[in-house]
This record gives structure tokens, C-alpha cells and sequence, in this order.
């Protein structure tokens, strides 16, 4: 059984060439690609950017380049990582909830 996950995990791959772009030891510098249009993306709870690395590749793909005009973690080793990655980013140190002026509820 294993054997067939393994061979199977060699046939998957999504359209593109992702394991050569997980395998790279680069980052691509998505901010000098020339696309046209835009997409801004706001990415709270950021982590280290897996939401904002697949949406720059979604984007790159649809010939669309990202602005992150913000992306805001608390934890303050993750929000690094996201900076590294992704270094034009306007991201923030900072709970959430105290970004904004008013609780937040349900409609």
C-alpha cells in the first residue's frame, strides 16, 4: 500500500510545474514581475504567508500582480518569515482584534 502511495505521489502534480517551485532555493521576487492589473490582498492571521504565497502564484498565472497592503500576526517569529518572504509587504506585529476601532460580530 505504500509502494502505490509513493508511486502515486510521483504521477500528482498540479498544472504548472509546482515541484520545482517548492523544491527552489530562491524566493521568486513576485514584486518585479510586470503584470497587468492588480489584486490587493489584505492577509490577517498571516502566519509565515502560505495564504499569500498561493494567491501571488494564482495571480502570477491570470497575469496579475499583488499588492499586499496589509498582513498583519501576532506571532512575532512567523511575521518575520513572512517579511523575508515577502519583503514589499506592508505587514504588521499586532493582534487582530485591536486593529480595529469597533468589536467585531456577527451580522
Amino acid at each position: 500500500m505504500l509502494e502505490k502511495a509513493m508511486n502515486f505521489s510521483d504521477l500528482v502534480e498540479v498544472k504548472g510545474n509546482d515541484k520545482a517551485f517548492l523544491t527552489t532555493k530562491t524566493r521568486p521576487e513576485f514584486e518585479k514581475i510586470n503584470h497587468s492589473g492588480h489584486i490587493s490582498l489584505v492577509d490577517l492571521f498571516c502566519g509565515a504567508g502560505g495564504i499569500t504565497l498561493g494567491i501571488l502564484e494564482a495571480a502570477a498565472s491570470l497575469g496579475k500582480k499583488v499588492n499586499v497592503e496589509l498582513a498583519v500576526d501576532i506571532d512575532e517569529k512567523a511575521l518575520n518569515v513572512y517579511i523575508d518572504n515577502f519583503p514589499a509587504a506592508n505587514a504588521i506585529h499586532s493582534d487582530v482584534l485591536s486593529i480595529f476601532e469597533s468589536d467585531i460580530s456577527s451580522p
